[in-house]
C-alpha cells in the first residue's frame, strides 16, 4: 500500500458491533468503563442499552440481541484510525471479563463513505461480487451464516448497479434499492443479503457501508 492510499485509508471513520456470549450488559459496560472512564448511563429502550459516556461525550454501548443467549453487543461510537488502540484495550478487557465468541456470534463494521462518488462505490461492489468467495474463505466465515444472517451477494443486485452505471448518488440509491429510497428499518432485508461491505444503511444523510464478518469460536474479535 502506497503512502497515498494509506492516508485515505486513515482518514476513514468507522465504527463496529461485536457479539458476546457469557456476559451480561452490566458487566461489560463495567469493563468498557475501566478503559475509557467516564460514567455509566442506562437507556433501556427496545435494546436494554447501556451506555459508557467518555471524556469527550462518545457512547460507548452494552445492548441486549435477540441472537445471543445469555450475551450483549458492544456498539462503538463513531471512530477514527486513531482509536483503533483504545478499541483494542476495550476488547480485551470485556474478554478479560468472561465473555465468548462461539459459532453464533458475529462482527459488523461499519466505514464511513461520506464524500465517496457513485462511481467510486459502483466499483467497490464490483470488486467485492468479484472476490467473494475468497473473501468468504479469508474471514472463516460459517456455511450457516450463508443461509441467513450473511447471504451472498444477489448476482441480479450486482447487475442492475453495474448496467445502469450510475453517475450521482441519486442515481446509485434508485440503481441500489431498484427504486429510490430516502428512509431505511433498522432490520431492512440488505442487511443480511448483501454481506461483507454491500449495506447502505441510510441515504443520503449518513452513507455508511456494512460489513458482516461472522468468525469461528476461538477467533479473536
Amino acid at each position: 500500500m502506497n503512502d497515498e492510499k494509506l492516508q485515505t485509508f486513515k482518514s476513514l471513520t468507522f465504527g463496529t458491533e461485536l457479539e458476546y456470549e457469557n456476559i451480561t450488559r452490566r458487566k461489560m459496560a463495567e469493563a468498557i468503563q475501566s478503559v475509557v472512564g467516564g460514567r455509566i448511563d442506562y437507556r433501556g429502550g427496545p435494546h436494554d442499552t447501556i451506555a459508557v459516556i467518555d471524556a469527550e461525550g462518545r457512547a460507548w454501548k452494552a445492548m441486549s440481541d435477540g441472537s445471543l443467549r445469555g450475551g450483549a453487543e458492544f456498539v462503538t461510537p463513531i471512530l477514527k484510525w486513531e482509536n483503533i488502540e483504545l478499541l483494542q484495550a476495550i476488547i480485551r478487557a470485556i474478554r478479560h471479563a468472561g465473555a465468548k465468541t462461539p459459532a453464533t456470534t458475529s462482527q459488523h463494521v461499519h466505514v464511513g463513505v461520506e464524500g465517496w462518488t457513485a462511481e467510486q462505490l459502483t466499483n467497490l461492489v464490483r470488486i467485492h461480487y468479484k472476490q467473494e468467495k475468497l473473501i468468504h474463505k479469508s474471514a472463516g466465515t460459517l456455511e450457516t451464516r450463508l443461509q441467513h444472517y450473511t447471504r451472498p451477494t444477489d448476482r441480479d443486485f450486482v447487475e442492475r448497479i453495474l448496467s445502469r452505471k450510475p453517475h450521482t448518488l441519486d442515481e446509485l440509491n434508485e440503481a441500489w434499492f431498484g427504486r429510490r429510497t430516502t428512509s431505511f428499518g433498522h432490520y431492512d432485508g440488505h442487511r443480511y443479503y448483501v454481506e461483507y461491505g454491500i449495506m447502505l444503511s441510510s441515504w443520503p444523510n449518513e452513507r455508511v457501508f456494512k460489513n458482516d464478518l461472522p468468525f469461528q469460536s476461538g477467533h479473536t474479535k
